[in-house]
């Protein structure tokens, strides 16, 4: 038999249940609660005190009991289940009865001011307790975008009663309230984010690069070696055959050497994500310095995802080997990439074997401009 506390449990594990019937007005009562039969090797005076420990501690609920004609202890009455009867013994029994109070007036709100959210408000009904506080500011979110669908405008600029923040904060729930009530062509559910799902403008990330040649500076019209550019602008550089180098240290993009047809690039630790559309790279040699370490080889890998040809710098197994004594401790990135080479493959085990981490940084600066030029030379250094 079930105690008082295991049939809290299970109470609580029907009450998305209950929530959900309120909106599609199921009636789930009496929602019963089954917990099993005495085991036979049980003593009389254990089953006594395991019955009246049941009514003893009954938070709410109703015992059902059965005559039993047991071989050992005769005919007995025996709980068969327990049962909530209405919706306020429940509710009262788990001491929901604020929660679901709100809980009612949310989904009339929504009910009254965005009929279509109907359907949603059934299968998310956990997330109308999750979201109590701010559930009238999600419903003006919602309202604003069916009446002005994919607005081309910034969050910021968006007439909606909620401040700043709110819809990043809360742009899970809003992905899936807009993808339910939205019209197709009010949305992009394969966006990358919730300005591109929605028709927002996105706040373009600046990317960071500095010219290894002066030719370069010249034939990209840059005002400075030095420079960073919204990503959009990034992308449309006039840049073809060149050597990019990506790192993603500030530092070491800061002192990479001079390189003919050289452009240096800041990963920012992010590099996949923020590299990953631009259509120039496809006709440049890419190589990309990042630590030897479980996630520097995972950003490698990301990057080749996009782009094939990217080619690594000072991230193989005879580098790690050398360079040892400056080793320190690594981070476990999750599943190994599937696209590094054998040489970066061998230096991943190993790396995630022993916990390293070889830090760019850390690297000599003598010894890290030999094997970049080298590599830009494409040569092996002597």
């Amino acid at each position: 038999m079930l105690t008082p506390e295991q049939i809290r449990e299970k109470a609580e594990r029907k009450y998305p249940d209950f929530l959900r019937s309120l909106v599609s007005g199921n009636n789930v009562f009496p929602l019963r609660i089954r917990f099993g039969k005495p085991a036979s090797d049980m003593d009389f005076a254990t089953l006594k005190e395991a019955t009246e420990a049941l009514a003893a501690g009954n938070f709410g609920y109703t015992i059902e009991y059965e005559a039993r004609n047991t071989r050992r202890w005769g005919t007995q009455q025996l709980p068969a289940q327990v049962r909530f009867d209405t919706d306020e013994q429940f509710v009262g029994a788990l001491g929901k009865h604020k929660e679901v109070a709100a809980f009612k007036q949310h989904i009339a709100a929504a009910q009254t001011r965005i009929p279509t959210l109907r359907s949603w408000l059934a299968s998310h009904a956990k997330w109308v307790v999750d979201y109590s506080d701010d559930w009238d500011g999600l419903l003006a979110v919602c309202e604003y975008f069916l009446a002005d669908p994919r607005p081309n405008l910034y969050i910021r600029q968006l007439p909606i009663p909620v401040h700043t923040k709110f819809i990043k904060e809360h742009s899970e729930v809003l992905t899936s309230m807009l993808l339910a009530i939205l019209p197709q062509d009010a949305k992009h559910p394969d966006g990358r984010n919730f300005e591109a799902k929605f028709g927002l403008k996105p706040l373009e990330e600046m990317v960071r690069f500095r010219a290894l040649d002066p030719d370069v500076a010249r034939d990209l019209h840059l005002t400075d070696p030095r420079m960073g550019l919204p990503l959009d602008r990034f992308r449309a550089l006039p840049a073809a055959c060149l050597t990019v180098i990506i790192t993603e240290n500030l530092m070491t993009l800061e002192c990479l050497p001079t390189i003919p047809k050289g452009l240096g690039i800041f990963g920012q630790g992010r590099a996949v994500a923020l590299l990953e559309q631009i259509p120039w790279f496809n006709q440049c040699r890419v190589l990309y310095w990042g630590d030897i370490d479980e996630h520097g080889l995972q950003i490698l890998a990301g990057l080749r995802n996009s782009y094939p040809h990217v080619q690594s710098l000072m991230m193989d197994i005879a580098t790690l080997e050398e360079l040892r004594h400056l080793c320190g401790k690594g981070e476990p990135a999750g599943v190994p990439p599937h696209n590094l080479t054998p040489s970066e493959r061998t230096v991943y085990d190993e790396v995630a074997k022993n916990k390293l981490r070889l830090e760019q940084e850390k690297i000599p600066l003598d010894y890290s401009n030999e094997k970049i030029l080298a590599a830009a030379a494409n040569r092996q250094p002597s």
